[in-house]
């Protein structure tokens, strides 16, 4: 809630999404540890509150990727942009405005009224008492469910829906292993490195992605036009290039077997915190 109050609007958004989605992970961490239900209703309120803003952060990223393909974008770097035609970067700027809420000041304020309802739940919700067993059966199903994507998308490397699933089940377990820094911080400040440069590669992907869906005809029609042939070879190399970096990051990413690592984390957690059987997290 201090984003919206204290930065910019776009950083505010973007910022306030990324709290969400860190504050969803921890809490689906915490449902699957204990069972009350206040946990997956708290998670609810957060993903409601995220999404009302969902549109802001697309025309956002579609803004910014507008001025990367303008004439005045530097052309050097690791990926060197290309320079594409007026009709490519008038198409993008024209899905950012297209893509943007009618009233994003009212988006904003419906965000920030969810994040408070979330919060206010949460301070209510009693204190949950966790064994590092149970913890530790948590974060194996985490660590699972994202290898599980991987593999999905790994034998389906053209699927984007499987690639979006991976992305979000990557993101929830980048999270969730934060958590656990002040267990292990060298090797799981390691680990995050990776998984932070993994979450970049399918975050651009996805991005490339939407765009694309977007240029498609993805608002309703609004945007049926015939897509810049530039413009449409450079999204799918984008895509293509993105996916494969993903692909081979993931590979390396995901050669841990999950119940090891998550049984690693809890003890370690548990032996730093002192709590050989129940810790509150609250």
């Amino acid at each position: 809630m201090r984003a919206f109050d204290e930065l910019a609007p776009t950083l505010a958004v973007h910022q306030a999404r990324t709290a969400g989605k860190r504050a969803r992970a921890g809490l689906a961490l915490l449902s699957r540890a204990d069972p009350a239900p206040v946990w997956r209703a708290v998670a609810v309120q957060t993903r409601d509150a995220a999404r009302a803003i969902g549109p802001h952060r697309d025309a956002d990223v579609f803004a910014a990727t507008a001025a990367l393909l303008g004439r005045d974008s530097p052309r050097e770097g690791p990926v060197p942009v290309p320079q594409l035609s007026d009709a490519a970067v008038a198409r993008v700027a024209e899905v950012a405005d297209a893509a943007r809420p009618t009233d994003p000041a009212t988006a904003r304020a419906e965000s920030r009224r969810g994040f408070e309802a979330a919060l206010h739940a949460l301070e209510a919700a009693p204190a949950p008492h966790i064994s590092p067993r149970a913890l530790g059966r948590a974060l194996r199903k985490s660590c699972a469910q994202a290898r599980r994507r991987f593999q999905r998308s790994l034998r389906d490397p053209d699927n984007t829906e499987k690639m979006h699933d991976w992305r979000k089940a990557t993101k929830r377990w980048t999270y969730q292993l934060s958590l656990f820094t002040p267990a292990w911080p060298e090797v799981v400040g390691a680990m995050l490195r990776e998984l932070d440069a993994l979450q970049g590669d399918l975050g651009a992907h996805h991005d490339w992605v939407v765009l694309q869906e977007h240029l498609e005809g993805g608002l309703e029609g609004q945007l049926g036009e015939t897509t810049p042939p530039d413009l449409a070879e450079h999204i799918a190399q984008g895509i293509i290039r993105h996916g494969g970096d993903a692909l081979a990051r993931g590979r390396v990413v995901n050669m841990g077997h999950p119940r090891h690592i998550a049984g690693w984390l809890a003890t370690s957690w548990g032996r730093v915190t002192g709590h050989s059987a129940e810790r509150s997290l609250k």
